[in-house]
Formats: structure tokens, sequence, C-alpha cells
């Protein structure tokens, strides 16, 4: 009969999940024995790298990604990813080495709550009861992970059930996507044809389904006024479209006036609505003043995403974590296509590196750019020298004010001095950092320069790093 071992290891080859990311500790390394040679390990220098990396990875193939990581130590260090993965809807199943069965009951070393800790941030938190039941609920983690809505699921594996002996759980055919409610259904597109002035607010969840251009067709059948979600994490329509109107504000009271002159408004694919700062509404606004602002020293934020706009390559899959620019961003970056635009569902910091990377991995063939201010980069940096040693030509481009200015912005937007600490990040040198991990750089101060720089990054043959001094800027928040 076969060990636990080896029976996972044929079940994930046969779910398709034969790359691995992790970081390997004590309680781990008898699950990778014997590692099989039709298998690839992805390591990542720190677990919320490594599950950052999956979350990624999951997102460019569409289907649920493995993770390993070292026992509660490891599972607490990847907890915010793992957050990030829950609010993107990530089929992730993530595992970690429990401590050894037989002495469990003495509280060894690195034995802990790994169910508990994980508990609050998956679909399903279990440790089996017997090493037996180690494949069966691995099929049933992958299962459950891709079943809408996806989500990451949690294993905790004791150390010593791999080589104990097991049958193959029983083969099953699952389908994951659930049937829409025909009388719900029916009774939407009534109202729909009713509507006089109707606007679609698209959501993450339309590119996710695959729906993207179907809500096109929608949007032109009904001459509908097409508005992208508060702070969605990808674009669920072509924002070069002739009805895109925008991204909805994140407070009432500037979403009521911006929907205000529809009579229906259909949500696909989105929570009604994403709120981050408290501004109650509704209240008319005055029209808008536009200031058109020159290249400087440092370079405006208008000016590099501008620049940058101007540059990308076709079919760009971006990965946006600069929170105090993403307002300029999509001023200027119109995502047009199907997986062209990711950000943290969650709104943590420290995703948008690794998940590049695990991205370029499962779409190797697709241009790949990290946007990413210099504060959100420290978080998951590690994910730069999985890049360098697999070869993920990576794109990370560094909106570098030398703070954190999204928060400036929050403090004045409810009305608190700057008597706060904390907010300045001087003195970083990121191309270092970068070079330290086996990525290219180089740090870009004059605006004359910027664009050469940017045929560099994205000519080059290698994860390459461009670090942007830009004018610090307090983003003006709803208020």
């Amino acid at each position: 009969m076969a060990t636990v071992r080896e029976v996972t290891y044929d079940l994930l080859r046969n779910l398709g999940m034969t790359t691995i990311f992790g970081n390997p500790g004590s309680t781990e390394l008898p699950f990778l024995q014997d590692f099989p040679g039709d298998f690839r390990y992805v390591l990542g220098l720190q677990e919320a790298s490594a599950l950052g990396m999956a979350d990624g990875y999951a997102q460019g193939t569409g289907r649920a990604a493995f993770v390993n990581l070292h026992t509660g130590p490891g599972l607490g260090n990847a907890m915010g990813a793992m957050v990030t993965a829950w609010h993107n809807r990530t089929p992730l199943v993530v595992t970690a080495g429990q401590q050894d069965r037989r002495h469990l009951v003495l509280d060894p070393m690195l034995s802990g709550n790994l169910v508990e800790l994980a508990q609050p941030y998956v679909k399903r938190s279990h440790e089996p009861e017997r090493a037996e039941d180690v494949p069966r609920e691995l099929m049933r983690a992958y299962h459950m992970a891709m079943q809408a809505p996806k989500g990451p699921v949690f294993v905790s594996i004791p150390m010593n059930d791999w080589d104990v002996e097991a049958e193959p759980p029983p083969s099953h055919e699952v389908y994951h996507d659930p049937t829409p409610d025909p009388e719900g259904i029916k009774k939407f597109a009534q109202v729909l044809a009713g509507a006089e002035r109707p606007a679609i607010v698209a959501g993450a969840w339309v590119d996710r389904k695959g729906a993207f251009y179907d809500t096109v067709a929608l949007a032109e059948k009904l001459k509908a006024a097409v508005w992208e979600a508060p702070l969605a994490s990808r674009a669920g329509f072509p924002q070069n479209h002739p009805l895109f109107q925008g991204s909805l504000a994140p407070a009432q009271k500037q979403v009521a006036e911006q929907l205000s002159g529809h009579d229906v408004v259909l949500v696909l694919g989105a929570p009604v609505f994403l709120y981050y700062p408290y501004v109650p509404g509704p209240v008319v606004k005055e029209g808008t003043e536009v200031l058109q602002i020159e290249p400087a020293t440092p370079i405006p934020p208008a000016y590099l995403i501008h620049t940058f706009a101007q540059m990308l390559p076709d079919e760009t899959s971006i990965f946006e974590e600069s929170g105090s620019s993403r307002g300029i961003f999509h001023e200027y970056v119109r995502p047009s296509w199907p997986g062209a635009y990711f950000n943290a569902a969650s709104g943590s910091l420290g995703y948008a590196m690794p998940a590049s990377v695990g991205y370029k991995l499962a779409m190797p063939e697709r241009p790949v750019v990290c946007l990413i201010g210099d504060g959100s980069s420290m978080y998951s940096n590690q994910a730069m020298w999985t890049a360098a040693q697999y070869g993920a030509k990576v794109l990370f481009v560094v909106v570098d004010n030398k703070g954190y200015y999204i928060l400036k912005g929050f403090r004045d937007a409810i009305g608190i001095d700057d008597s706060v600490p904390g907010l300045d990040v001087p003195h970083l040198d990121l191309v270092k950092v970068a070079e330290g991990m086996g990525v290219r750089g180089e740090r870009v101060e004059d605006p004359e320069t910027l664009k050469a720089a940017l045929e560099r990054g994205f000519a080059a043959k290698w994860p390459y790093l461009i670090n942007v001094m830009v004018e610090p800027q307090v983003p003006e928040l709803p208020s």
C-alpha cells in the first residue's frame, strides 16, 4: 500500500497542483522528502511572500494554488497575506506542518493551535483526526477552495503522518460554479428593461468570473453608463470604452452624487458599496477645477504615471499598490482587457510584489508590472529574490515619496494635525535592496531620464526595478 506522501503527490498531480509555494521548516521536511521530479518548488524567503506569490499564481491560472508553511510561526507570518487572499477570493490550499502526533499531548516546541490561528480568514480550517485522512482532506480543501465564492482553505498536517499507509481518496466529479436563480435573473431583466437612465457598477468579480466582455455587451445593449466599483481590486470593464464613467469614490456622499442621475443601478461583482473614510451624504457638489502639472524635480506623481501609461506594452497586467497615487493612476491608466489590473481587496499592504511574481510564473508570456509605493515595497520585498531565482520577468516601478502619504491624506481628511509620528520613511536605498535580492535596478530623479529608464525596464530580459523619486504630495481624500 502507498504512503500518505505518495498518495498526496498523486492527488496533487491529478488536480494540477504540481507547483508548490513555501518556505520549509523542520515540520515540513517529511512532506518534501523524495520530492517528485515533475513538481516545482517555488521558494519564498518569508511566508507572507510565499503566500502572496501563490495568490498571484492562482489568479493567473484560475485554479487553486498549493502553499506549504512552517507550523505556527510560519502561518502567523503569512496571515496578513491570508487576509488579502480571503478578500481577493483567491482559491488556495494552505498547509502547515504540525508537530509529531505521538507527543502533541506534551505541548512540544513548534506545536500550536494552527486550526484556530487560520480560522478567521479561511473557508475551512481543519487538522485530520487520522493520518490516513490527510489525502481526503486535501482533496476536500481543493474543491472547497474552488467552490464559489472561492477562497483559501487551511489544513494542519502532523509531521509523522506522511509515512503512514493510506488508500487514495475516491475520485468524483465536482462542479465548482453555482447556477444563478432563473426567477431572480428574470426579475432583474424586467427592471432593467423599464429603466430610462440605467447605470452599471462593475466590480472585481466581473473579471474573476470571466464576464468582462459579457458586461460590455450588456452595457451597450442598455446604453448604460458604467462605473468602476470603489477600490476595486480588478478591472471589470474596459476603461477606454465610451460608456465608462470612471471609478466611484470610496465615500457615501460622493457615491450618492456620482449615481444621482440614474434611475436604476445594476451592481455586478462588487459590494454595495465599499467605503473607507466616513463621509455622510448626499450633497450636490459644484464643478471640478482641473490643473495641469508640468515636469519638475522631484518628479510629480502625475508625470510619472502619465509617462508610464504612454509606454505600457499591450496586454500588460498591472499589480498596483501605491495608495497615495491611486487616484492619479486611474486618471491615466485605463485597463481595458481581462486580467489587466489587480490590487489587494483587503486594503492591506504587501500583496502586489509577491502576487505579481506568482502571476508571472503562471502567465510567462504576458508583460507584468508591479507599480508600488516605497513604504509598501518593504512589506514583501523578499519576492524579488524569488523573481530573480525563477526567471519571473516583472518590472517593479517604485513611486518613492519617502513616506506613508496616503495616511497623511487620511489624517487631514479626519481632522488630525501633523503631530502623528511614524508617517515618514527616509533613507531607504531600494535599488540596493533589489540588487541584494539579485534584481537589477536604477534610481530616477530627473524627469528627463524617466522615459529612458522605463524603456530599459520594459525591454529587460530579467526582473528589473526602477525607483522613481517623486514629489511628496499629500492626496486629498473625501471629507
